[in-house]
């Protein structure tokens, strides 16, 4: 099953929330490198994102910004999954 922009938003965010480099977000959100690149783009230029230079490349982190969205995803992915299951009981009766 592919996944959505949202979900692998929401993949990078919470890898990037204790500060990792980019590779460890390509392996951990099993991004390419040019994917990553575009997902990591996007989300600094929205705030949700940061990046620290260091000698060994840069370290990303999430913001608050990015933190309280990511917080606010899995809420929904949650109550989504709760709706999704009452559905398939209903569907069994």
């Amino acid at each position: 099953m592919r996944r959505n922009a949202a979900q692998i938003i929401a993949e990078i965010l919470s890898v990037a929330s204790n500060g990792v480099h980019k590779t460890r977000i390509i392996y951990r959100a099993n991004l390419n490198a040019v994917r990553a690149e575009r997902y990591i783009r996007y989300l600094i230029v929205r705030g949700f994102l940061s990046v620290e230079g260091g000698p060994n490349g840069g370290v990303y982190n999430a913001t608050e910004k990015g933190k309280e969205w990511l917080s606010e995803y899995k809420e929904l992915e949650e109550k989504l999954e709760g709706l999704n299951k009452s559905l398939l009981i209903v569907k069994q009766l």
